[in-house]
């Protein structure tokens, strides 16, 4: 090793002096950081040397290896670690006047963590070594993270993974539930769990799949589940219940029997949780609807009779409006509640 530089430094006053030895030394490699220290295989690390000074205008060189990798109970195998190592440069260089450099990591996709000792070493001055932790890809998050949809229907999200899935690919387990505790829970439901796959495979080397299901006729809030053996993801899912329409004819003549409609916008809910709409005339002198209507579930519409009088040939055609109100019934709630009543007119004619 070459010695360290000294200066001889001297202070003079009149016929008086003093001396001292100044004993200039290089920057030591103080630290080696890696972040993150923990990471999903296939995913990168970041790391950064540290010297406690600032390197000389040519620069520092540190040396880069990787001496041992090790699963959680035994060493790697050499071609174990061929095929679970990582990678790096073999030296990185500290700019002039710098104090710190970073280099990148990369890793390869593991089916068991593995932790792998990362040196760094300047000459045979010092060496610092950290260790990073490489874990088999893990469910992160379903998207969106909240979805409406409406009943009857279907959907879709995508599993999104916080690395590469391995060789042989991913599976994710998938299920339906209730959310907020269901049928004692702060929301209204009613109607049988939206469906989904049983599972979901996520291709070797990809990040995400996507997946659809169906929701059944009824309304509620869910979670979209998916998970593994170590963690779990969800998905919120409004399930809104189908909204309707009274369809009239624009114009009748009176003394005639015509037909107006319930529409759905969806396949109609089972009776309990709520398939009848209410009907009233607002001239029930010029057209008489019954009561109300029941749709068959699974069906999109219901017709029912309007029955008008016949008006004099000297008569103005008269306007009426029928009114339809949907009735819902959550599985959760003391009494059936009314959906917001829509209109629809028609003309009845001389």
């Amino acid at each position: 090793m070459t010695a360290a530089p000294t200066a001889q430094i001297t202070a003079a006053a009149g016929l008086n002096s003093q001396a001292a030895t100044l004993t200039v030394v290089p920057p030591a490699l103080s630290s080696l950081t890696l972040n993150p220290a923990s990471v999903a295989g296939g995913t990168n690390s970041t790391g950064t040397v540290t010297m406690s000074g600032a390197a000389a205008a040519s620069g520092i060189t540190i040396n880069l290896s990787s001496p041992a990798s090790k699963t959680s109970d035994r060493a790697l195998t050499l071609l174990e670690r061929a095929v679970f190592g990582v990678s790096m440069p073999a030296s990185i260089t500290i700019p002039g006047g710098a104090t710190s450099a970073s280099f990148t990591i990369t890793t390869r996709p593991v089916s068991a963590p593995t932790a792998h000792d990362i040196a760094a070493s300047w000459g045979t001055l010092a060496t610092r070594t950290a260790t990073l932790t490489v874990t088999p890809p893990d469910i992160a998050s379903i998207t969106p993270q909240y979805l409406g949809a409406t009943a009857g229907n279907g959907f879709s999200g995508t599993i999104n993974l916080n690395g590469p899935a391995p060789s042989g690919g991913l599976v994710i387990n998938m299920k339906s539930a209730l959310a907020y505790g269901g049928t004692t829970g702060t929301f209204a439901q009613c109607g049988p769990l939206p469906s989904v796959p049983a599972t979901a495979t996520v291709p070797a080397g990809a990040t995400s799949v996507g997946f659809n299901g169906t929701t059944s006729p009824g309304f509620g809030t869910y979670w979209v589940v998916g998970s593994t053996s170590t963690k779990s993801a969800m998905m919120g899912l409004s399930v809104q219940s189908v909204v309707f329409s009274v369809v009239l004819p624009a114009s009748v003549k009176g003394g005639t029997v015509a037909q107006g409609k319930i529409h759905l916008n969806g396949p109609a809910m089972p009776p309990n949780c709520g398939n009848h709409y209410t009907l009233a005339s607002s001239a029930t002198n010029y057209a008489q609807v019954p009561a109300g209507v029941d749709v068959t579930p699974g069906a999109t519409e219901a017709t029912f009779s309007i029955t008008t009088s016949a008006l004099p040939a000297s008569s103005s055609p008269v306007t009426v409006t029928i009114t339809g109100t949907g009735i819902i019934v959550a599985e959760n709630a003391a009494a059936p509640a009314k959906q917001w009543p829509l209109t629809a007119t028609m003309t009845i004619t001389p």
